[in-house]
């Protein structure tokens, strides 16, 4: 295991995706073998954190689907010019300069609410 050693959590593992697509992206500059490696990884590392809780069949797939769906959503917006990412519990909260993205952000299932 190279980039998720210390993930006890799935908390934990999301955090630190987070913070490794913004530098290994490539839309931001990073390349796409590195980031293989990384999704790679990350999937190994939830499926086995997940297993390890004792979760009934259908729990565990539930568990799996949102890791998943978390990590497509964070690679979909880390590119965004002019954004603060924040994970907020379960929630990804964005916020910065968002207007000149909303379009984006809901496409990819985010709620919209502009302060203007």
């Amino acid at each position: 295991m190279k980039y998720f050693n210390n993930c006890k959590t799935i908390e934990e593992i999301k955090s630190v995706y987070k913070k490794l697509a913004k530098q290994f992206h490539p839309d931001c500059g990073g390349d796409t073998k590195t980031m293989q490696e990384i999704n790679t990884e990350y999937a190994f590392i939830c499926a086995k954190i997940i297993k390890g809780e004792n979760l009934t069949n259908e729990e565990l797939n539930d568990k799996i689907r949102l890791s998943e769906e978390y990590k497509r959503i964070i690679d979909e917006i880390v590119p965004l010019v002019g954004i603060i990412i924040e994970v907020v519990g379960n929630w990804i909260w964005v916020t910065g300069n968002t207007y000149p993205v909303k379009d984006k952000l809901k496409g990819v299932g985010f709620f919209y609410a502009s302060k203007r």
